[in-house]
């Protein structure tokens, strides 16, 4: 379920947090679930523990996971701040992409079909582990 690639050039810890965002975002890692502890998922995964706690630090601070003195890491529930904060993130993403896209010329027609054809291709990837 957690995973790493460490012949990528993105740093470890960055691929961690976004895999374990996108778990909670899509469900598969319910609120209240409970995470490996640091040092089994640093074993787990073959990195470094500080590595892990890392980013249950900075998930926690921005509020997908909260730690239970003595008990361990767990899922929190996703509130609407949250959802509202991601939603706007990649609004902006996306503007900025449009915007140029827009500026070399693209129809919205064009557009429209390259989006979709991007969503299906990495939605088939994420769906399909390697």
């Amino acid at each position: 379920m957690f995973k790493v690639d460490p012949t990528s050039k993105i740093p470890l810890y960055l691929q961690l947090k976004e895999n374990i965002r996108h778990l909670v975002a899509s469900g598969v890692l319910a609120p209240g679930t409970r995470l490996p502890t640091v040092r089994q998922l640093a074993v787990d995964l073959s990195i470094n523990p500080n590595t892990v706690s890392r980013v249950y630090a900075e998930l926690t601070a921005e509020g997908y996971l909260e730690t239970r003195q003595g008990a361990g890491t767990y899922v929190r529930e996703v509130g609407r701040e949250i959802k509202e904060r991601r939603r706007l993130a990649i609004t902006e993403r996306l503007r900025a992409a449009l915007r140029e896209a827009l500026n070399l010329g693209y129809k919205p027609e064009e557009l429209i079909e390259v989006v979709v054809k991007e969503v299906e291709s990495l939605s088939s990837r994420l769906e399909s582990p390697d």
